[in-house]
């Protein structure tokens, strides 16, 4: 079974804070922040084979594209510390009735800590620790999105008919897949087919003789949001 998080090594070189916390009503006013950033680099790392999918610049980055920190802060520098604090970094995916923790990590001099944790699947992250004056922190919660990846290798059969392989990542089992065609900036589903028990699909069509733009696309379903192969273009000839 594959585990809803992979690690992989990354440089994070802008945050962007998306949490408050709930903060210690003690003198030391104790906070913990989760924050999201972006990883150095052109783009996401993909599964061997895959493209990345293609999406409108609108819709959610890859998870490939983001990585977690946060800190424990205190409104009491000089007297309370932030060091040492054991912080639980949770997810939850969309069918998931409860947080699971994912990391335990401890926080550096300053108080902070990162996280090299990916989900690939969409999930809300949060983070939890309890202060050294025994407060309970809880960070805001963070709404991951992270599209599927989908694969396509294209077969030319008898006449003018073709085929469309490929697989998903993460597999989606018994889901559907749609072979686009697209004509002038529109993409028009051609063929539609579903993947097995693996997420693995392979579906065939009258193409058309000539030449076209083909593509593959995943709908969103409530673990990922939805994917699509860059366009290959392809000559078809009768033969």
């Amino acid at each position: 079974m594959r585990l809803p998080f992979v690690a992989a090594a990354s440089v994070v070189v802008a945050a962007m804070p998306c949490a408050m916390s709930s903060a210690s009503a003690a003198g030391c006013g104790y906070a913990l922040q989760l924050n999201r950033g972006i990883v150095d680099g052109t783009g996401p790392r993909v599964p061997s084979g895959y493209d990345i999918a293609q999406q409108p610049a609108s819709s959610p980055l890859p998870a490939e594209l983001s990585v977690f920190g946060g800190a424990v802060t205190t409104t009491d520098k000089a007297n309370c510390r932030t060091n040492g604090v054991t912080v639980r970094f949770q997810s939850r995916d969309a069918n998931q009735p409860a947080f699971l923790t994912r990391r335990t990590l401890t926080t550096d001099p300053q108080g902070g800590f990162t996280v090299d944790a990916r989900p690939t699947r969409t999930a809300t992250v949060r983070a939890v620790a309890t202060a050294p004056d025994g407060t309970r922190l809880t960070s805001a919660l963070t709404v991951v999105r992270v599209r599927t990846y989908v694969s396509a290798t294209y077969t030319r059969l008898s006449g003018c008919d073709l085929a469309a392989a490929g697989s998903t990542y993460p597999a989606k089992p018994n889901h559907p897949v749609n072979v686009e065609i697209r004509v002038g900036g529109i993409y028009r589903a051609v063929a539609t087919g579903r993947t097995d028990s693996h997420g693995v699909y392979r579906t065939r069509w009258s193409a058309g003789c000539g030449t076209h733009d083909l593509a593959v696309s995943v709908p969103a379903s409530s673990s990922n949001e939805a994917g699509r192969t860059l366009f290959v273009r392809r000559g078809v000839l009768s033969r």
